[in-house]
């Protein structure tokens, strides 16, 4: 099944917040909340009372933000059968959120609080299953102008795997901000020209991954429209590891061959008999290749076949090096670098039987004309300038510390916060 994350701007919504003057849609400064102050409302005595009450002390108060956990009809897209998020994960979301994304700005930013309380969505919404289309795709989030976050899946999240995090979550949220701020002061439209003509906002959920990195985008959704581009690239830069990123730009430098069938894409090739020609070629993965030592002691890339758990290997033997000498007894053959060999100069392995030729690797070539690693810096270089003229913000600095957060976090201590609410 094919998953993808579709963002989708409300106009009634934006209209709605931009009558109610949020930051969003005007220059005005915020009042102190847009919502009601539940702080009389909540009952001490009720089950939810200190996860309430740190909701009200971390998110609707400093940063005038509702998070909604609760699951109501109102708040929630009719067009989908979803259940709500399980207490416990309402609880790790919330924490983590805070966390990994609002302290991460808060410590990077100039005056983090205020620029949060300016730009933060006013609402998050978490949602415990994923939301099904009718082609079996998954929505795993929604935007709605800027002021209202949806985070579906949230009931599949690991609290103990930053992968997990960022795959149902924390993607998104990166995602759906950087929408926020570049509605606010809109990037450079050079951005645009990095990529043109190369975007498709109909067949984008049917490409592969390996694919569009090769043509400068850092995913499928990517390479949707402009935007998506600017968002998701910042969102993947950010709460990639420095390993992932490279490997990433590592994808982006190669050619593909994506097969429709196997709905694979193959990054390395190898030649019947190595015998070059379209006629003979077939592809590999890259758990198909192994490093290879030859008599020569080169070390070569080989097909490997995962079936059986063996080298492939052609019909041709490696031959010595001339000129090749026989012992006195006229039993034993060697070449010119004291090897062994049969009478007709191939070169025998310790069994005394000739060394088979393996078939040797390939890169897939690259025939899309573009070097999709550096159309991708070029995109990460415009974002990076942009956060810092923008917004005061050096973008790799937030990377940095969005890291830091995700490797080293303690998930029993960030719950701990709420147990010890009063």
């Amino acid at each position: 099944m094919m998953k993808s994350i579709k963002y989708i701007l409300s106009s009634a919504l934006m209209m709605a917040a931009c009558t109610l003057t949020l930051s969003s849609c005007s220059d005005d400064d915020l009042g102190p909340t847009i919502f009601p102050d539940p702080g009389s409302e909540l009952d001490s005595t009720a089950y939810t009372y200190k996860f309430d009450k740190w909701l009200q002390q971390n998110y609707l108060q400093p940063f005038n933000l509702q998070f909604v956990y609760k699951m109501k009809d109102i708040s929630t897209n009719m067009n989908y059968n979803v259940i709500p998020a399980s207490f416990q994960k309402a609880e790790d979301v919330a924490v983590l959120a805070k966390y990994m994304w609002f302290d991460a700005y808060e410590a990077v930013a100039g005056d983090g609080i205020e620029f949060l309380k300016q730009n933060s969505p006013r609402m998050i919404h978490i949602i415990g299953s994923p939301a099904y289309e009718t082609d079996g795709s998954i929505i795993q989030g929604l935007a709605e102008g800027g002021v209202k976050i949806s985070l579906y899946q949230v009931n599949d999240i690991d609290a103990n795997s930053y992968e997990s995090l960022n795959n149902i979550c924390f993607k998104v949220m990166h995602h759906e901000f950087t929408h926020i701020l570049h509605q606010k002061k809109t990037y450079p439209t050079t951005f645009n020209l990095v990529s043109n003509g190369k975007y498709d906002g109909t067949n984008w959920a049917s490409k592969n991954t390996y694919v569009v990195r090769s043509l400068g985008f850092v995913d499928p959704y990517a390479s949707s429209q402009y935007r998506e581009d600017y968002a998701e690239t910042t969102a993947l830069y950010i709460t990639y590891s420095d390993e992932e990123w490279a490997q990433l730009l590592d994808d982006a430098s190669h050619g593909w061959y994506y097969d429709s069938k196997s709905s694979r894409a193959y990054r390395y090739c190898y030649y019947t008999n190595n015998e070059v020609s379209d006629d003979n070629i077939k592809y590999a993965a890259t758990n198909e290749v192994r490093d290879y030592v030859t008599p020569d002691d080169d070390t070569v890339k080989v097909a490997f076949n995962t079936i059986n758990n063996s080298v492939r290997y052609s019909n041709n033997y490696y031959m010595g090096t001339a000129p090749y000498t026989i012992n006195s007894d006229s039993t034993a053959y060697h070449d010119a670098k004291g090897r062994p060999v049969d009478a007709g100069g191939y070169l025998l392995d310790l069994d005394g039987s000739r060394i088979r030729i393996p078939l040797l690797i390939h890169d897939v070539e690259d025939t899309d004309g573009v070097k999709g690693n550096e159309a991708i810096l070029a995109k990460l270089a415009i974002i990076r300038q942009w956060f810092l003229d923008s917004w005061n913000i050096d973008l790799d600095a937030l990377h940095r510390e969005v890291q830091k957060r995700q490797h080293n976090y303690d998930i029993n201590a960030l719950r701990k916060q709420i147990d010890d609410v009063k």
